[in-house]
């Protein structure tokens, strides 16, 4: 499909349009002396197209009318859709939902594989006890709430010592 008026006067509208550009630089000002960014369908300025664009709707209330939203919402749902998965900001949002998603299932794993590993602590304390007749725990290499650093409930935070030795350690850190 061509465009009324192929070739026009413009050199870098035609190399544009042949391109398959939907924009071009003219070197030349508009006629409000702007110069930037063209389209190359009808030659119109960037910038005075928004100007017209603004000027149009704080005339009509377009898009910024909120019954006027509201009803359009309610009439054109499937639109709706479409503009909303094409803004940035909700590209933004949904690939921060699936990332999120992503996390969870992969520390779902994780926390399986470490909880089972957890268990194991806790059985080895039952079974030292059982066998010899002195209460085992499980305690924290370092501890989770000291007062300068905190631990973590994982694996390779965790011991099975005595009862009496975990009560000789208390809430600190050994050296």
């Amino acid at each position: 499909m061509t465009l009324l008026g192929f070739p026009w006067k413009s050199e870098a509208r035609n190399a544009a349009y042949e391109a398959g550009q939907t924009h071009y630089i003219e070197v030349a000002p508009c006629r409000n002396g702007h110069f930037g960014l063209r389209r190359v369908k009808d030659g119109q300025c960037q910038t005075c197209n928004r100007a017209s664009v603004k000027k149009w709707r704080s005339k009509t209330g377009y898009k910024t009318d909120p019954e006027y939203l509201r009803k359009w919402r309610a009439q054109n749902p499937d639109l709706l859709k479409i503009h909303e998965a094409n803004r940035p900001e909700h590209k933004l949002k949904l690939k921060r939902i699936r990332n999120a998603e992503r996390r969870r299932r992969i520390s779902e794993v994780k926390c399986e594989k470490m909880k089972s590993e957890i268990m194991a602590f806790y059985i080895e304390a039952q079974r030292l006890t059982e066998e010899t007749g002195i209460p085992h725990e499980v305690d924290h290499i370092i501890p989770i709430n000291g007062k300068t650093m905190c631990g973590l409930h994982v694996p390779s935070n965790l011991r099975v010592i005595t009862q009496e030795e975990n009560r000789r350690k208390g809430n600190r850190l050994e050296i």
